[in-house]
């Protein structure tokens, strides 16, 4: 949970680009995180 301060400043800088690419991470991490859940809850 301590990433998500930093990412929340990182989204917030003046360039658009940096902040579309934070988002996406952010999305990535979320679905690796359900993954990883997912196949733990099938074990």
């Amino acid at each position: 949970m301590a990433l998500f301060p930093a990412f929340a400043g990182l989204s917030e800088a003046p360039d658009g680009g940096s902040s579309r690419k934070v988002k996406e991470i952010m999305l990535q991490l979320i679905l690796d995180i359900a993954l990883f859940g997912l196949r733990t809850f099938r074990l």
